[in-house]
């Protein structure tokens, strides 16, 4: 959904709260690798504070994600 900026909300919601668990604007969107796969950051949850990262997956599942899965599995595009 469009915020009215070009941006969709998940993008936007992205950059209200990723400070809180030490993640750049950047990240949106990057794709990562976890032993479970290749995920790509599509959202964040601020009130789980555990796993905050929303991951979709190549075959469209949806995972929640510690902050460090994210930086330390970034791949290059």
């Amino acid at each position: 959904t469009d915020i009215g900026d070009g941006r969709p909300a998940a993008a936007a919601e992205w950059d209200m709260y990723r400070h809180r668990f030490g993640l750049q604007t950047v990240e949106f969107g990057s794709r990562f690798a976890t032993r479970s796969g290749d995920y790509t950051v599509v959202g964040i949850a601020p009130r789980s504070r555990k796993y905050p990262v929303i991951g979709e997956g190549i075959d469209g599942s949806m995972r929640k994600f510690v902050p460090e899965a994210v930086l330390r599995g970034v791949v290059e595009a």
